[in-house]
């Protein structure tokens, strides 16, 4: 297995995704939980649905529609080409194919992590801030100072359920890029099944499974004990 240069890198390629995906869905998902949790916002609860919507979507047909709107002659190039006279080959680019499932992927998931980050916003004692506020404390005071620290438990939470969702993703680049192309977008969850089901290496696809139990283990050991309260 660890002399197999295609999964090397397939196991590789799926580190830098859920690493990049994680990051962006983490802070996006964050920056949305902090605006939508604003008592002066009106109709923040419609604001909430909107952005959960895609959470409740069945994953192959939201894959399928954003595989259209890749094509060529698809909106996103139509938007692309009205402004900028030009157009992004998404799934035809090696370079851009795997940026284009993660943009697919942090629409598809950031609702979930916003409404998980809105919960713990929403259980923070509002005193604590009046309290920092008559002593002066600007906003990135009280957000560094006061939410971020009690959202910890939400913190761990939130990232170790999002890089083991992303870790483990399958619908999303198998119906929109079957992993092309040149294998850009093969990820360890695709390396497993076309192993086991188009070259029959059950076998091999099994060994190649517990190496993928075991990255996701050790993961999570890792960062429950980084942010675990001493």
């Amino acid at each position: 297995l660890l002399q197999d240069e295609d999964f090397l890198k397939s196991w590789g390629r799926t580190l830098y995704y859920t690493f990049l995906s994680s990051a962006v869905l983490i802070i996006l998902s964050f920056i949305f939980a902090l605006l939508l949790d604003s008592r002066r916002l009106k109709a923040r609860n419609l604001f909430q649905a909107v952005y959960f919507v895609p959470v409740v979507l069945v994953t192959p047909a939201i894959a399928v529609v954003w595989k259209l709107m890749f094509q060529t002659t698809g909106v996103l190039n139509a938007v692309v080409s009205l402004f900028f006279k030009t157009s992004i080959p998404w799934l035809d680019s090696d370079r851009i194919a795997l940026y284009s499932i993660i943009l697919v992927q942090v629409w598809v998931s950031v609702g979930y992590y916003m409404v998980m980050f809105i919960a713990g916003l929403q259980n923070i004692p509002e005193e604590l801030h009046e309290s920092a506020m008559i002593d002066g404390a600007s906003w990135l005071r009280r957000l560094f100072s006061i939410t971020i620290p009690l959202l910890r438990p939400t913190i761990i939470l939130v990232l170790v359920t999002c890089i083991i969702f992303v870790f483990g993703q399958f619908p999303i680049p198998y119906v929109i890029s079957q992993g092309g192309p040149n294998f850009s977008t093969e990820l360890l969850t695709l390396f497993i099944y076309k192993n086991a089901f188009r070259f029959l290496k059950v076998g091999y696809s099994s060994a190649v499974t517990v190496f993928y139990f075991m990255t996701m283990l050790v993961f999570s050991i890792i960062q429950i004990r980084i942010f675990q309260e001493r």
